[in-house]
């Protein structure tokens, strides 16, 4: 129990370190919340995706949250390898190959049963 408490606690700071990343992007535009069955996040703007991308916080959630602990949704013609949602890139690649398409995307969701979920939309 300890150990799933432990991980929903950092899975929370994470969701938070990129919550706070949007806000200091300054964008005139917000992110929108979205929630899922037992899940809930933000899908980013592709300007906030880029910004997202361009800067430090997907290394540090990286430090945080171990990959076996992240579920991804990969967009179709993703050149990222993945293997049942399983990632084997980091957060920087996956956040990035969605800014370098015109109109690309991510959501960032927690949910307590899968770690946090990154979407990617394009």
């Amino acid at each position: 129990m300890r150990t799933r408490t432990t991980a929903f606690t950092l899975l929370t700071a994470a969701s938070g370190i990129v919550a706070a990343a949007v806000i200091g992007a300054g964008s005139a535009a917000a992110a929108t919340p979205v929630a899922g069955p037992g899940a809930v996040g933000l899908e980013l703007t592709p300007g906030e995706t880029a910004a997202l991308a361009n800067g430090p916080v997907p290394a540090l959630v990286d430090q945080v949250v171990p990959y076996n602990a992240t579920s991804v949704a990969l967009a179709p013609g993703s050149q990222l390898a993945e293997n049942d949602a399983w990632r084997f890139a980091p957060l920087r690649d996956i956040i990035g190959e969605a800014a370098a398409h015109p109109g690309g995307n991510v959501a960032v969701l927690v949910s307590p049963a899968d770690g946090l979920i990154v979407v990617q939309n394009w």
